[in-house]
């Protein structure tokens, strides 16, 4: 009995992680060539604008993130977390009020890429999967501050750092 349970086990197992790689790498070049393995790095500037409109008050915010971060041969975005030399430089400004500037981090997943602050999740931006691909493009994107969540647009840019 205990081999039977064991041997479902590990055969759910495997199939979830399967399913996993799949899901991510269906999109990309031959998984099983490996030309979707991590080949060089790309610097990527991040440049964003929010508002949000409401019945008592209008706030608009500017967020910006430069960093560097590993892609696909094809220039595809990995997932990955930043570290070290990889963690974004971060800014956000809400009117006049610098909320914050320094050091932030970055999490690729399947569901996008998430900008913030070292110490916390606020502020936060998120940005869509496949954003951070080479080349430049404008995606939705929002800004999740500790008191509201604002809607807005980046436009991001691969190549030499913008500075800000």
């Amino acid at each position: 009995m205990r081999i039977v349970i064991l041997l479902i086990l590990t055969t759910f197992l495997s199939i979830g992680k399967i399913a996993y790689a799949g899901d991510y790498y269906d999109d990309y070049d031959d998984y099983e060539n490996d030309s979707c393995g991590p080949d060089h790095k790309v610097c990527f500037n991040v440049y964003c604008n929010f508002k949000n409109k409401n019945e008592h008050s209008e706030k608009t915010c500017e967020a910006a993130a430069k960093f560097t971060q590993w892609v696909s041969k094809g220039g595809y975005e990995i997932r990955n977390e930043s570290d070290g030399d990889l963690n974004p430089l971060f800014e956000v400004k809400c009117g006049t009020e610098l909320i914050y500037s320094g050091i932030g981090r970055r999490f690729t997943d399947r569901n996008g890429t998430r900008i913030q602050g070292s110490y916390g999740p606020f502020p936060g931006i998120h940005l869509p999967k496949y954003s951070l691909e080479a080349g430049k493009r404008t995606v939705d994107s929002c800004l999740d501050l500790r008191d509201a969540n604002l809607e807005g647009y980046c436009f991001v840019y691969t190549g030499a750092f913008i500075h800000f």
